[in-house]
C-alpha cells in the first residue's frame, strides 16, 4: 500500500507541473525542485541582482552602462519567472514550507523591483500614475 500512495503521489506532483522551462535551463521542467533546490536556485539569483545592484549604483548616470544592466537584468527575467512558479507549487505541495517559501519570494520581488524601478524610471512613473 505505501508503494501505491508514492506511485499515485508521483503521479499527481508530476501532473501539477504545467509550468516551462526557463531557456538554457538544467532543470526538467516536469520535475519539481524540492525546497533545498529551490532556495540555492533564490538564493543564487539574489546574489546576482545583489551585483547589479551595486554595479548600478557605481555607475548611475552612464546610460550606455545602464542599457548593459538592462540586458543582464532581461536574462535573469526567465529563471525570476521560474522561480515564482515553482514557488506557487511548493506550496501547494508542501503547505509546511508556505511560510519560507513566501519569505523568499517577497525579499526576491523586492530586489527584483527595486532594480526594475532604477532601471525603468518610466515604468515606475505609469504605475503610480
Amino acid at each position: 500500500m505505501d508503494r501505491d500512495l508514492i506511485e499515485v503521489c508521483q503521479e499527481m506532483r508530476n501532473e501539477l507541473h504545467l509550468y516551462s522551462t526557463p531557456p538554457n535551463s538544467t532543470v526538467d521542467s516536469r520535475r519539481l525542485l524540492n525546497d533545498e533546490e529551490f532556495v540555492e536556485r533564490v538564493n543564487t539569483l539574489l546574489d546576482r541582482l545583489h551585483l547589479l545592484q551595486e554595479a548600478i549604483s557605481q555607475k548611475q548616470k552612464d546610460t550606455q552602462f545602464l542599457k548593459q544592466m538592462q540586458t543582464e537584468m532581461c536574462q535573469y527575467s526567465a529563471e525570476y519567472e521560474y522561480l515564482r512558479k515553482q514557488a506557487a507549487q511548493l506550496e501547494v505541495i508542501n503547505p509546511e514550507l508556505r511560510e519560507e517559501v513566501n519569505k523568499r519570494c517577497n525579499i526576491l520581488s523586492n530586489k527584483w523591483e527595486l532594480l526594475e524601478y532604477t532601471l525603468y524610471p518610466k515604468r515606475r512613473q505609469e504605475r503610480e500614475g
